[in-house]
């Protein structure tokens, strides 16, 4: 990354409390979850709801949903090789 890029992604981050609690502050009080797991996306808009923009909820609700579509589309697969090694 660039110096330019990088000064760039800092000045467009936005200004957080200090009681703001980061994806990667999660991950460590919570180390059962991990990025591909929807609770923590959940937890993240519950801990931080007073602090995000409607956007950043409703982009972290689209994360949470495609997560749970792949989840669903994984179960299906699993389940159906599962029954085809019944018998």
């Amino acid at each position: 990354m660039s110096d330019k890029e990088l000064l760039n992604k800092i000045l467009s981050e936005p200004v957080r409390p200090a009681d703001f609690k980061s994806l990667e502050m999660i991950i460590e009080d919570y180390p059962i979850l991990d990025v591909t797991n929807p609770m923590l996306y959940a937890l993240y808009i519950g801990m931080n709801e007073d602090h995000l923009s409607e956007e950043e909820i409703e982009q972290v609700r689209c994360v949470i949903l495609k997560l749970k579509v792949q989840a669903t589309v994984n179960n299906k697969a699993n389940i159906e090789y599962m029954e085809k090694h019944l018998l």
